[in-house]
């Protein structure tokens, strides 16, 4: 073999490496082009909350340089297999790009023979980072083997959490199938192993209705979940989602579905639709508790950039929280030079008493020299773009 001849398989590698600048290729001859994996969409949030247990972040490679990738890959094309193994165990770090592609390679070379050289390590640290990169990657290909793979053999591996974003990676795939895939998924994972929210594709006809209605149930299921998944059935069909939260203000009693629902309610107010849809679908949720319509109306606001939003305004008044929504908006410009246009649809004198009450606001809570000069130069620049002075 070509690399021993440089005295081991790590040295081999580092000389693939080191003659891509000159376009020289050591050991056997390119074949043909290597053939990439389908990286599950999603997959970087999948694996947020791993700990830095998980595999190298493709997301995170910096694709600004597309020719250097591909003398890459034809370089690790080139070296021999025995010579990719040996460069992964020396758990290299800072080099993602590199990292991932010979692991697609080991890959596409030996299939699921991949994973079975990992499981023949010796156990400890670098079995387990290898074992759950190379187990990543291939459940990106076949979620569903790779989820068998993980749940026989994950007592092999000795670090707790190993495997998660493989779990991950099914719930992904799930979601993109049916409400019952994903539940039957959730059914078969304990909520010690998987701590992972996540952003995913749901099928068109996927039923939410189904799936939260077994989340506030209390059925089994673990942390790892989608955290779009009541705001996703908000903008597919709104009236439902409003009818279905509003009924089931238990929803609420957690952290991340309470920023679900917040997330549910702020992409529904900025809807358009008819005025007889806004009034009942903002009717249902204005049954919800009052502390946290405040808060997410707050929330809404400091998020509009200073700018109203007539249909966000129609759903503000819906709900009796119109005066927190404007005073919200205006207290976003207090950094901006000049206003938009859209404040002229708050009638001048309703203006008037919101920029008094921001300012009084600003006052309390920030009572020094220098936010007093802030506040006497903002408030020059409102009255001179409302034609107040």
């Amino acid at each position: 073999m070509a690399w021993k001849a440089l005295g081991s398989p790590v040295l081999y590698l580092v000389a693939c490496v080191a003659c891509l600048g000159t376009g020289v290729y050591l050991g056997r001859p390119v074949e043909a082009a290597v053939k990439q994996g389908d990286p599950g969409k999603g997959a970087k949030a999948a694996r947020e909350g791993a700990v830095g247990f998980t595999g190298g972040d493709d997301a995170a490679v910096k694709e600004d340089a597309p020719d250097r990738k591909r003398v890459l890959q034809r370089s690790i094309a080139a070296c021999e297999t025995e010579a990719l193994w040996e460069w992964l165990a020396t758990l290299p770090r800072g080099q993602e790009l590199e990292k991932s592609l010979v692991e697609n390679e080991l890959i596409d070379r030996l299939g699921w023979g991949a994973w079975e050289h990992v499981r023949g390590l010796e156990a400890g640290k670098r079995k387990d980072l290898v074992g759950e990169s190379i187990l990543h990657r291939l459940s990106e290909r076949d979620p569903w083997k790779a989820y068998e793979e993980w749940q026989q053999h994950r007592g092999e591996f000795e670090h707790p959490m190993w495997g998660r974003a493989v779990i991950a990676q099914c719930t992904m795939a799930a979601a993109g199938m049916s409400a019952e895939q994903l539940l039957k998924v959730f059914g078969s994972i304990t909520k010690e192993e998987a701590e992972e929210l996540m952003m995913v594709e749901y099928a068109q006809d996927f039923d939410f209705r189904t799936v939260l209605d077994h989340l506030v149930a209390g059925g089994p299921h673990p942390y790892t979940m989608s955290e779009d998944l009541l705001p996703s059935w908000a903008e597919r069909a709104p009236e439902e989602a409003a009818v279905w939260l509003a009924s089931h203000p238990e929803y609420l009693d957690h952290d991340y579905q309470r920023s679900d629902a917040a997330e549910s309610l702020a992409k529904i107010a900025g809807m358009k639709m008819s005025e007889e849809v806004r009034a009942q679908v903002l009717g249902d949720l204005k049954s919800m508790p009052p502390d946290f319509l405040d808060r997410t109306w707050r929330n809404i606001s400091s998020n509009a950039e200073g700018k109203v939003s007539a249909e966000v305004l129609s759903s503000a008044d819906l709900m009796d929280r119109r005066e927190i929504y404007l005073e919200g908006v205006l207290m976003e410009t207090r950094a901006l030079e000049t206003l938009d246009d859209s404040w002229q649809a708050v009638p001048l004198e309703e203006r008037r008493d919101l920029l008094d009450k921001v300012e009084q606001k600003w006052a309390a809570q920030a009572p020094t020299p220098v936010e007093a000069k802030a506040r006497r130069n903002w408030r020059e620049m409102v009255e001179r773009e409302w034609g107040m002075r």
